[in-house]
């Protein structure tokens, strides 16, 4: 039988695969609606689950860029026209 879950990460491991600080996620975890919630499995013992994390960047990450496509060019037009 194959084990089909996404692998487990320790807060820092978490924190790496997103490409953040440690106390950036766990800020996240309390600020962020949405941001996947850790897993306590002892009292010492805190994981996050992979799979959730990718699935959270992959959604930030299109919500980014379709925002980007909807904004207006800040800043000056290149193009100048002198008649």
């Amino acid at each position: 039988m194959s084990n089909t879950q996404s692998p487990s990460l320790r807060p820092r491991k978490a924190a790496e695969f997103l490409g953040i600080g440690v106390s950036t996620l766990w800020r996240w975890v309390n600020t962020q609606p949405g941001f996947p919630k850790p897993i306590s499995l002892s009292e010492r013992t805190t994981v996050f689950i992979e799979g959730d994390l990718a699935a959270w960047r992959d959604k930030q990450a299109k919500a980014m860029a379709a925002s980007n496509e909807t904004q207006k060019p800040r800043g000056r037009s290149t193009a100048t026209s002198k008649a």
